[in-house]
């Protein structure tokens, strides 16, 4: 019995996305390319749009950046460019890399 209910736990879990990732979709699908303002002081700059990305440096509340796209929760905040300028590989096909900060900490000022 204690089996049964443990699967069942678990097509439960797999059956429905987290709520984080259904934020982070809908954070995409609502924003477009554009002018952008940063929403938090300190705010890490990263050359993939992970927190595993390594940090290039920290922007603060106010600053203007224009945003390229949006891709799973997080805004590219720079065109693409070579990664060896940041002592990285960058992307395997292309060796570019570029800029990305949270979706989240930026606000639409279009």
């Amino acid at each position: 019995m204690l089996k049964f209910q443990f699967l069942i736990i678990l097509a439960l879990i797999f059956a429905f996305p987290c709520q984080a990732a259904l934020q982070e979709s809908s954070i995409d699908e609502k924003m477009e390319a554009g002018n952008y303002t940063i929403k938090v002081n300190n705010t890490r700059v990263r050359l993939e749009p992970s927190y595993k990305g390594k940090i290039t440096n920290t922007s603060h509340k106010g600053t203007k950046v224009y945003v390229y796209e949006f891709k799973s929760g997080w805004a590219r905040v720079s065109k693409w460019y070579s990664g060896s300028i940041e002592g990285v590989v960058g992307d395997q096909m292309t060796g570019l890399v570029a800029r990305w900060v949270p979706a989240r900490l930026v606000v639409n000022t279009n």
